[in-house]
């Protein structure tokens, strides 16, 4: 026998005059309690125990994730498999809220993974926790004939989401499983052995995965989301056999070793570059008309979720037209844009060992960004009908043709720190080290963002460098540091090296109009209007802090052109110039005036002209022009 009735017998026979006190039956009974997974039938599960039992499934995808992402082969080889699903197991960690109903928890469990649910397979895996949270009956808990039958309802839910469900992927292995849950649950009322007995399903299921897609089988793999399910399913029952709440609720691994090696070569051509998601927000949202309207837009569709929430993914090579396409169905919120093709690169074909990151406020030609594989992590930018991804979904053109029509200024927001996790995972799993250069993080949260992202992630292998400025300036910093990990410098010679360059950066930044820097509060509306009635144009720099200052002023474009040229020939006289950079604000012409002005003054051209990101433009608004230079 086992149980709490048993070892209440077997402790009281122990006492020398046969009695129990009160309180020694709690402490029996707290002891039953503890042990309860290990030597009793489980018959029902509650809504605390299945939150458990799905962090534990969460865990070992976080665990696995590496591996996952070695494994990633279809349906493109963009090597970022495990990093999804580890951020979709993340955000339901983090978001959900345990009830004593088993069906609440669930429904929390499905919303939180939906919200922060990430490629085909996180978005597939959050649609099925979507499916058992519909078909689950409220109750305190549940039996094993109630879950077997929510979990092959559930797996409908997935397939429907997809607009073409390929066989062979974690959609096989889900089914299957589920299929085999329905099946034990007529001959068995334990979840102990019920989940056990249906894990050997799902892993038959895996092995076959191979046989049924030419991609797998030629690279020799499994799929790398129907292995993650599996690692799901792994988790849950490790819980159920051997778990212990206080193991749970220790610190998430955020980084794991590098798992097993897969070496495979894939020459498959990406006729899509972009994966592109996005949440829609709105009102009585019908999935089945989104999914029709927006299967001309590329491959890989799944439109998954409620009727006020949408999760919506995309491969495309149009990820601005798609997004704004969106808007019909309501707010796109929760943009993510991924491209997949330079993710093959980094993964496969990497040049260094040290990758690089910095932010979309670092302007850069896309050339050099593509040449030394340059990861930037984007800005949003905040317009009147809706959110953009600063460089990605929006770009200068765009910017400034729409800011016309805004009736309020836009905004910016920095990156999430879940942003610069999921980047840094994916990177970990790649590279040797990591090298974070961003924007002054006297101007903006992206710095501080991306270092709690890094000492979640590994912050022995991740380092994050305030550049203390922006635009140009950034944009020299990175290329130097760049060039430095192409030199083959070691990752501490490079981290010396650039906190050098922060140093040895200047810009100047000619403002042609007061009221955008107001607008911004960079500036006091009295003194705003002061400058303003007196015609003055302010020339901004940047300080030893990260802080912008007003460095001098003019009364017209010409005379900030004089002073700034004034600035850049004594800083000659002091040291040589490295290179420098004109950046403007859908101002071209007047670039090109300052490019003759400075070849004279400097010896040499400019390194490039090129508009400034939106991010790095809002404070100066339209016709501003910025020279930032390094010293030798």
């Amino acid at each position: 026998m086992s149980g709490g009735v048993t070892s209440f017998f077997i402790h009281a026979r122990q006492k020398r005059d046969g009695s129990i006190s009160t309180r020694d039956s709690i402490k029996i009974y707290r002891i039953d309690l503890y042990m309860w997974g290990k030597n009793m039938p489980i018959k029902r599960i509650s809504g605390k125990r299945i939150y458990y039992a799905f962090l534990s499934g969460a865990r070992e995808i976080i665990r696995q994730q590496d591996h996952l992402n070695k494994l990633n082969v279809f349906p493109v080889p963009d090597s970022d498999t495990g990093t999804n699903l580890a951020s979709t197991m993340r955000s339901m960690i983090e978001g959900t809220v345990i009830s004593k109903c088993v069906k609440d928890t669930m429904k929390s469990i499905a919303n939180s993974a939906l919200t922060g649910s990430r490629g085909n397979s996180g978005i597939i895996l959050s649609q099925f926790f979507y499916g058992l949270s519909a078909e689950l009956k409220k109750g305190v808990s549940i039996d094993t004939s109630a879950f077997g039958e929510a979990a092959l309802k559930a797996v409908s839910y997935s397939y429907k989401a997809i607009s073409h469900p390929v066989e062979g992927t974690i959609i096989t292995v889900m089914r299957e499983w589920a299929e085999c849950v329905n099946r034990l649950k007529e001959k068995t009322d334990d979840f102990d052995v019920l989940l056990p007995e249906s894990l050997k399903a799902a892993r038959e299921s895996l092995i076959n995965t191979t046989r049924k897609l030419k991609s797998l089988e030629s690279a020799g793999v499994v799929d790398a989301g129907a292995k993650g399910f599996v690692s799901f399913i792994e988790g849950i029952v490790n819980f159920i056999l051997h778990g212990r709440l206080r193991e749970l609720k220790s610190e998430l691994p955020e980084s794991v070793k590098p798992g097993e090696t897969v070496f495979y070569d894939t020459h498959e051509n990406f006729n899509y570059r972009y994966c592109t998601e996005a949440l829609i927000e709105g009102k009585d949202i019908d999935k089945d008309e989104l999914l029709k309207d927006i299967k001309g837009f590329g491959d890989s569709v799944i439109v998954a979720g409620t009727d006020s929430n949408v999760r919506v993914h995309v491969h495309t090579n149009t990820p601005a037209q798609l997004l704004f396409h969106l808007k019909r169905h309501g707010r796109a919120l929760q943009q993510k844009v991924d491209d997949m093709e330079k993710q093959n690169v980094l993964s496969k074909k990497a040049k260094q060992k040290i990758a690089l990151v910095t932010d979309s406020t670092c302007d850069l030609p896309r050339e050099l960004l593509d040449f030394y594989q340059i990861s930037i992590v984007p800005l949003t930018i905040i317009m009147q009908d809706g959110e953009y991804l600063d460089g990605i979904t929006i770009n200068p053109e765009s910017y400034y043709k729409m800011l016309d029509e805004q009736a309020k200024y836009p905004n910016s927001s920095q990156p999430s720190e879940i942003s610069f996790r999921n980047l840094y995972s994916f990177l970990c799993s790649h590279f040797d080290s990591v090298i974070s250069i961003h924007l002054s993080g006297g101007m903006s949260g992206t710095l501080n963002a991306a270092r709690l992202a890094a000492e979640k992630v590994n912050p022995g292998k991740i380092t994050v460098i305030d550049s203390r400025c922006l635009t140009g300036a950034l944009g020299l910093i990175v290329l130097r540091a760049a060039q430095a990990i192409d030199d083959g410098k070691t990752h501490e010679e490079v981290v010396k090296l650039t906190e050098e360059y922060v140093e040895s950066t200047k810009i100047y930044v000619g403002v042609n109009s007061i009221k955008f820097l107001v607008m911004r509060g960079r500036l006091s509306p009295w003194k705003g209007f002061f400058a303003n009635l007196l015609g003055i144009r302010p020339i901004v720099s940047i300080d030893g802090e990260g802080k912008a200052f007003a460095l001098g002023k003019s009364f017209s474009s010409k005379g900030t052109l004089k002073k700034i040229t004034s600035y850049i020939k004594d800083a000659k006289r002091k040291k040589p110039i490295w290179k420098y950079v004109i950046m403007h604000a859908n101002n071209p012409k007047m670039a090109e005036i300052y490019k003759k002005a400075l070849t004279k003054t400097v010896g040499a051209e400019p390194a490039f002209i090129m508009d400034a990101a939106p991010s790095a433009s809002l404070n100066t608004g339209a016709q501003a022009v910025a020279v930032a230079f390094m010293y030798e």
